[in-house]
């Protein structure tokens, strides 16, 4: 037969193989319910349910415990083996183990001499009539107590910028240890990123200052598995300060190189690190090549230096980088990573029980990198060992089991192991034949078939009536359990379960009594404008339960909602957030064991005035809306510029009339000119009004005047008003006697000699044209209540009295006068 020939035949039967492998008939493991509790009276194989780590590591302090928990229905026996060999730890004087466990414990001496004879692999194996179960192998190693090699005291000189790395090489041994830095008075050192400690224990200073002088930096090491920490001796570092630190790029202390490959296990912890020497102290930051940054699992720890991932996956394999700078430059550093694997579960195998005839696949479905070796074993033997059997096949991942019989009960394990570790499975097969037979559940209408094999036909009938099952509410589960949705009172009465199989047969009876819920009792409420009262009493005997208040309108047109659930021991609850006026219809209810139950339901009305919503009005539409805001805005801004104008300030305006300056007339600046600075300047006073208008008397005449000092207007109006002003205020044409009226066409104002001229030339009037006579005599000057001056004048009048002119037709102001005749 040619080689193509061959190679054709193979992959044919090959696939009629795997053909019939998928279409063989497999049987379906029985799964029981675990609140029915029956594998407590079934005979079980043996299940390990505790054992000792895979690696194992005792000192000589320690003693040695091997640990070895099962279970199983009978009890099962213990037995052991080292290196392969039969382990007896009764031949042992030192070794003694448990009544009730194979736990094996070893007293060991105190100098360590013995010890070591018991360094090995154990296995523990747990039997009883039904089958064996295994541990996984147990790694002991023994080791003596971790020690420093004598050292001398070691003296480091340096100068202030340089770099140093002191070592601690802590002694190998296979438990972790914990590495910390300190005094010999037991202070930590201080970390930061110029000091920084790396994984390997050692203490790296990026630059030295003067203050890291040290007689006794010292490393500790605690190893958790002795409970001791021992220590290294100290060194000494002396540092001089140094007029000459010069500015230097970063270095990479550890590692070194340019790229380095570091070797991550699935589901663990990956560390990378980078720390480098340099003035200014460097920074670190990472970045990945090939991808992003897994954000979920990383974290950066010793400032920055240290890159961790967690809980690996084979997605992290790749490429990462650290880059180092400072001011002066930086250097980078590349990690290829590859990810690999101890061997997992892709799916973890089941125990089963099976009928007589059926048919099982086991499967190790497992996965591992580099690839891991697959060994199967019963009750604890290679198949390989074991006598063969036509109906059991192995295929790889696979055992085919074929028409399996009750005494084909046994324990399977599945073995993968590679370089990085070992994964054990026990796969229990039972094959059961029992005569059908049914118990009570955990309510009256609650069967369970115990474990009826070959398959047993079961019928639930009533008293009565025909199957039960004719009845859509209700469900027959596999386990035997009869469930009824929405009970009835009517579904109360008598059942009976008849299970049956072709070894025998088997009933039950129980009584259904349906009643209604009540876990309350006089429940009652009281209503406000938003919000109603609940109150009730919880019936004695009940258990607790949580409740759940529900309430809508009562016309339904909203749907029920639901409050925060309330717990039926407070008895008291608020519904708050509801309309005034509103009807609702609320309900208090539980959860049931298939559906809610309502333990109580109202029709409830709120207090006041019925809120009455308005659709699709004209004042509900947008543009209506925002027409209003316009109109409001608008006559706002209206009024804003109305009062702005109506409190505009200006200057006073004169007349054009005549103007009187009188020579014994003396008026002062206000002290507040004085308190804003302002120089003492001579002040004209100008007065305005038809002189027709004015009947001239010898007696005195009150005026309203107004006041300009060095051209600036003041009305009299402020604080301390009643003040005199400061300097003189001198006519600019001294009046004759008899006193001259000003001329009516005088328009412009003579400045005194030594005063600046007013800022304003002319003064247009408000008021009247007519002009005022003068008077003679001295002026006694005060303030109105208006703010302006008052003048009373008095001396001999000139000239006969004018009768009324063209009088002013304005009102009393600053450049109006009203001259009142005693």
């Amino acid at each position: 037969m040619t080689g193509s020939k061959r190679a054709l035949l193979l992959h044919t039967l090959s696939l009629l193989l795997v053909l019939f492998l998928n279409s063989c008939k497999q049987g379906k493991a029985i799964k029981i319910p675990p609140e029915y509790k029956l594998l407590e009276d079934l005979k079980q194989p043996p299940v390990i349910t505790e054992q000792s780590p895979e690696n194992y590591t005792v000192f000589p302090t320690d003693d040695i415990v091997l640990r070895c928990e099962a279970k199983g229905v009978p009890a099962p026996e213990f037995r052991w083996t080292k290196d392969g060999k039969v382990f007896d730890p009764t031949k042992d004087p030192r070794a003694t183990m448990n009544a009730t466990s194979g736990t094996v414990v070893i007293a060991t001496s105190a100098n360590g001499v013995s010890i070591r004879r018991y360094q090995g692999t154990y296995r523990c194996y747990a039997s009883n009539t039904y089958g064996t179960a295994i541990s996984t192998n147990i790694n002991l190693i023994t080791e003596s107590t971790p020690k420093w090699p004598k050292e001398s005291v070691r003296h480091f000189k340096k100068e202030a910028g340089e770099s140093l790395v002191l070592q601690c090489n802590p002694p190998t041994s296979m438990a972790s240890s914990m590495i910390i830095w300190m005094t010999s008075k037991l202070f930590n050192i201080k970390l930061s990123e110029r000091v920084s400690q790396g994984l390997n224990g050692n203490l790296y200073f990026s630059n030295l200052e003067v203050e890291d002088s040290l007689e006794d930096y010292t490393c500790y090491a605690q190893i958790p598995g002795t409970r001791t920490i021992i220590q290294k001796e100290p060194i000494a570092l002396q540092v001089a300060p140094s007029n000459s630190v010069k500015y230097r790029k970063p270095r990479l202390m550890y590692p070194t190189g340019h790229s380095s490959s570091k070797l991550a296990l699935r589901s663990r912890a990956l560390y990378l690190e980078c720390i480098a020497e340099g003035f200014p102290t460097p920074t670190v930051h990472w970045q990945r090549l090939d991808g992003d940054l897994p954000r979920h699992r990383i974290s950066y720890e010793n400032f920055n230096k240290t890159l961790k991932i967690r809980d690996v996956i084979e997605d992290d394999d790749g490429e990462y980088r650290c880059v180092v700078s400072n001011g002066q430059g930086r250097v980078q550093h590349t990690y290829h990573v590859s990810v690999e694997a101890a061997p997992y579960w892709v799916k973890k195998p089941e125990d089963g029980i099976y009928g007589p005839g059926e048919n099982v696949r086991l499967d190790c479905d497992i996965d591992a990198k580099p690839k891991a070796e697959i060994r199967w074993r019963v009750n604890g033997v290679l198949l390989s060992e074991v006598d063969p059997s036509p109906s059991r096949k192995e295929l790889g991942h696979t055992v085919i089991l074929s028409s399996v019989q009750k005494e084909d009960t046994a324990i399977y394990q599945c073995e993968a192991k590679n370089k990085h570790g070992t994964l054990l499975a026990n796969i229990i097969v039972q094959v059961i034949s029992e005569c059908a037979s049914v118990s009570p559940g955990l309510l009256p209408v609650q069967v369970s078939v115990r474990l009826s094999l070959p398959d047993c036909y079961l019928h639930r009938t009533k008293e009565g009536v025909e199957a039960v099952l004719q009845d859509q509410r209700y469900f027959l589960n596999t386990s035997g359990t009869l469930r009824i949705e929405d009970a009835r009172k009517s579904d109360g009465g008598v059942f009976t379960c008849n299970a049956s199989n072709t070894v025998g047969t088997d009933s039950i009876t129980g009584t259904l009594t349906v009643k209604k819920p009540r876990v309350l009792k006089n429940v009652s409420y009281t209503v406000g404008d938003t919000h109603t009262n609940l109150s009730w009493i919880g019936l004695e005997g009940h258990r607790v339960t949580e409740l759940h208040v529900q309430y809508r309108t009562k016309d339904g047109a909203a749907d029920w909602r639901d409050s925060k659930p309330v717990n039926s021991s407070q008895n008291f609850f608020m519904l708050d957030g509801l309309q005034p006026g509103t009807p609702y219809r609320v309900k208090l209810w539980q959860l049931g064991r298939f559906k809610n139950v309502t333990v109580w339901e109202k029709d409830i009305e709120t207090v006041g005035p019925a809120f009455t919503e308005i659709s699709n009005g004209i004042v509900t539409q947008g543009w209506f809306i925002g027409l209003i805001s316009a109109i409001i805005l608008l006559i706002l801004i209206l009024l804003i510029v109305c009062f702005i104008k109506r409190n505009k300030g200006g200057k006073y305006s004169g007349t054009d009339g005549a103007r009187c300056h009188s020579g014994s007339q003396q008026f002062f600046l206000s002290p507040r000119e004085e308190r804003f600075g302002k120089e003492k300047r001579p002040i004209s006073c100008e007065a305005s009004g038809p002189v027709s208008s004015m009947r001239r008397r010898p007696s005195q005449a009150t005026l309203r005047l107004a006041c300009t000092c060095r051209g600036r207007e003041w009305g009299g109006r402020g604080d301390r008003m009643n003040e005199p002003c400061a300097s003189p205020l001198p006519c600019s044409n001294p009046p004759r006697h008899p006193p001259k009226p000003c001329s009516d066409n005088d328009q412009e104002e003579k400045p005194f000699d030594g005063s600046q001229p007013s800022l304003d030339e002319q003064i247009k009037p408000l008021g009247s044209d007519d002009s005022l006579v003068d008077y003679g005599g001295s002026v006694d000057m005060r303030f109105n209540e208006d703010g302006s001056f008052i003048g009373q004048y008095s001396g001999k009048r000139e000239g006969k009295d004018r009768a009324n002119g063209n009088g002013s037709s304005g009102g009393n102001s600053p450049v109006n006068v009203d001259i009142t005749l005693d």
